[in-house]
């Protein structure tokens, strides 16, 4: 499948849709707190993208097996949950790990990001983790370049990863080699 190359007026098309999400992430991280429920971060999501002009991207998505469409507008995993965590009702607690992952579409063009917030005060183990995935997201974007090889640099990640002692959840590991990290708590 060749890259093509997108238009001027595309490339504006898509960088719209994108200050949705970032607006919507960036709110969302000015209301993530103890005792607002992931729930409440879904409707506020809803509520900004609306306001902005786009609609949600993930809400009635098609699940999997004997799951149903899904049912958020955000996925928001809270602690251990590695992706793709349902909005609850549950309270989120100071020294929680909250990570967000939002799309939203506008003109037939869609952006998609994922951010992770701490939640007061953190404990040293869990801050570490924080700081080992964004060190890893960096190391990433450094490497990628025209010529290089995903899998040198999906390599160089899970070295760097590992030798901080955490580790690759390889069942999240997709045919584009995108994975996710967690620890082993």
């Amino acid at each position: 499948m060749a890259i093509r190359l997108k238009t001027p007026q595309q490339i504006e098309k898509m960088r719209k849709a994108g200050s949705i999400v970032n607006a919507v992430l960036n709110r969302l991280g000015e209301i993530v707190a103890p005792g607002v429920t992931t729930e409440e971060l879904d409707a506020q999501a809803d509520r900004l993208c609306r306001e902005l002009g786009g609609t949600c991207l993930f809400k009635g998505v098609p699940g999997r097996g004997h799951a149903g469409p899904f049912p958020g507008n955000i996925c928001a995993s809270l602690n251990e949950v590695v992706v793709h965590g349902i909005p609850s009702k549950r309270a989120i607690r100071d020294g929680d790990i909250v990570s967000v992952d939002f799309g939203a579409r506008l003109e037939g063009w869609c952006g998609d990001a994922a951010t992770t917030f701490i939640v007061g005060q953190a404990q040293p183990k869990v801050q570490h983790l924080v700081d080992v995935t964004r060190n890893t997201l960096e190391l990433a974007i450094r490497m990628c370049r025209p010529g290089e090889k995903w899998s040198t640099v999906a390599r160089a990640m899970q070295e760097y990863v590992e030798g901080e002692g955490f580790s690759v959840v390889r069942e999240f590991v997709c045919l584009k080699g995108w994975f996710w990290l967690w620890s082993r708590w």
